[in-house]
This record gives structure tokens, C-alpha cells and sequence, in this order.
């Protein structure tokens, strides 16, 4: 009689497209985890894929656990999406040893989200951003002074963790329109 084995608790994301750190992640997965996860690479982490990982994601079964390997300069942008209480984000360029411990034990304590949440104003600006309105075609739509606007798109950069338009327009667009419906 074969013995049987559970399934794993945790599901590997790695959102990068380097090749080798795909191969090495996987090698990595195997030789220190039993039983095996199940392991998905997405190559291009777009607005579409992520907002079907999201969906995946937040499907409902709370024994799943996902432990995502993501380029260091892309964990705040996925942090502000993906559900901090069954994610566990690890930055990719960790030493060897350090990953081999955030395998063996994944702490899903310490990424909550640094900050709010976006407000409903804030959300509605993003996505006007994002559909390429500027300040005041934006305060014109909403019917709402400028200074109002740069408020909620100042409140909104703090949140995202921006200190330039350049990095906060970049973190927006990798988000999905859907995200910022109120």
C-alpha cells in the first residue's frame, strides 16, 4: 500500500522573468520542501495576470497560503494588491540561507500593508490617472478644485510609496482599472 501524502499548505508564485531564477527557485522548492508545492511562474507580472492572480488568490480556501518570490523593486507594488494575510511576499535577491528559512517557515505576520488603504476619493483620481487626465481635467470631471486633486494624488503617492510622478504612474499602471472602482 503507497502511503499517502497531503498536499501542501503553501502555493509558489514567482513573478519575474528571469529565466534562471525560475530554474533555481524550483530546484531550491524541491530539495527543501515536502511535500512539493504546487509551483506557477508568471513572466511578465502585467495588469492582466496580476488580476488574475488576484482573483486566484482571494478564492475562497483558507488553508491555501501563497508564498510569492518577487524582484525587490516590485514587492511594494504587489504588496498594495495582494492580500496581505495569506501572502507571504519574499524578495528574490535574498542570500541562499535566507530563502531556505522563508521556505521552511513563511511568516505572514509582517507584511501587512505600510499604510491606508485608499480612500474612495483617492481611488477615483488614480483611475483618471491612469486613463491619462492630468490635475485639472480631473478636477473638472469631479467638479472639484485642483488643490483637492493634488491632495488625494499627494495622499495617494504617500500610500503607494512614491517620491516621484515617474515611480507613481508606473505603480498605478500595474494595478487594474478594476482595483480602483469604489
Amino acid at each position: 500500500m503507497m502511503p499517502t501524502t497531503l498536499p501542501s499548505p503553501y502555493q509558489i508564485l514567482i513573478l519575474s522573468d528571469n529565466y534562471y531564477l525560475n530554474l533555481g527557485l524550483r530546484h531550491l522548492i524541491g530539495e527543501h520542501m515536502t511535500p512539493r508545492p504546487d509551483i506557477a511562474w508568471i513572466k511578465t507580472p502585467g495588469a492582466e495576470s496580476l488580476l488574475r492572480l488576484r482573483k486566484q488568490v482571494l478564492e475562497p480556501n483558507p488553508q491555501t497560503k501563497w508564498i510569492a518570490f518577487a524582484e525587490r523593486q516590485q514587492i511594494e507594488s504587489f504588496r498594495l494588491f495582494l492580500p496581505h494575510k495569506c501572502v507571504c511576499l519574499v524578495p528574490s535577491d535574498l542570500p541562499l540561507k535566507q530563502l531556505i528559512q522563508r521556505l521552511k517557515v513563511p511568516d505572514f505576520s509582517h507584511i501587512a500593508p505600510r499604510g491606508t488603504p485608499l480612500t474612495p476619493a483617492e481611488m477615483r483620481v488614480c483611475s483618471l490617472f491612469i486613463k491619462g487626465f492630468t490635475v485639472g481635467g480631473i478636477a473638472r470631471i469631479l467638479r472639484k478644485s485642483p488643490k483637492t486633486i493634488h491632495t488625494h494624488k499627494r495622499n495617494a503617492m504617500d500610500k503607494f510609496h512614491s517620491h516621484t510622478l515617474v515611480d507613481f504612474h508606473r505603480k498605478i499602471s500595474l494595478m487594474p482599472l478594476e482595483t480602483f472602482q469604489p
